[in-house]
């Protein structure tokens, strides 16, 4: 839902096919609290329990890109989490 109002953009990949896909938002800056994780690593039961819905997952994911990314998206392996303001 949270990319209803992207554009469509053109993607050519290396064999010069292309592509319709959406556009990326920017990811905003987010400013938050770190915390450890114990073993909940659901971030859908997280936004739950922070925000009130399931459906502001994306703000972690969003929040911790880079250390989720370096860890091959194995959210099981970060030590810790921001959690965005």
């Amino acid at each position: 839902m949270r990319y209803i109002g992207s554009d469509t953009v053109i993607y050519t990949d290396k064999s010069e096919k292309s592509f319709e896909m959406l556009d990326f938002p920017d990811i905003e800056t987010l400013t938050g609290r770190e915390v450890k994780l114990g073993a909940i690593r659901d971030l859908d039961f997280l936004a739950l329990q922070i925000y009130g819905s399931e459906d502001q997952w994306y703000k972690f994911f969003d929040a911790n890109s880079p250390a989720i990314v370096e860890n091959n998206y194995d959210i099981g392996n970060l030590k810790t989490l921001t959690i965005p303001a």
